[in-house]
């Protein structure tokens, strides 16, 4: 097991923002590189399997440093957004966990898993 997430998903048809493109792009590299540095593991219920996991990030973070603005879906965001209810942390400026200070999601913190 490598650990509770997302199964599969197009990275292409994530709520890409054209306008904030690069910025995003760099903020998701940044992201895959903290996570194979165990950034924050010490704060998992569980111990996620560097084994498996490593070379995935790897691959991730390949994927975003080749993405261009051409490869995005130009609807993804207006369609994710309209997809939301009105109560979604996307919709109300992005909530932090008080306790772990990550970004909520409509699941709530994701270390919580509350």
């Amino acid at each position: 097991k490598v650990g509770d997430g997302v199964v599969g998903f197009c990275i292409a048809n994530m709520p890409w923002d054209a306008a904030t493109f690069e910025e995003d792009k760099r903020f998701m590299v940044r992201v895959t590189d903290a996570a194979s540095q165990k950034t924050g593991w010490e704060k998992l219920s569980y111990r996620p399997n560097a084994e498996h996991l490593m070379p995935m990030l790897g691959w991730f973070r390949k994927c975003f440093v080749r993405l261009k603005p051409t490869d995005i879906d130009p609807n993804s965001l207006r369609n994710w957004l309209a997809q939301m209810e009105e109560d979604d942390p996307a919709r109300c400026g992005f909530p932090k966990c008080p306790h772990h200070g990550i970004y909520l999601t409509w699941l709530g913190c994701q270390i919580c898993n509350s």
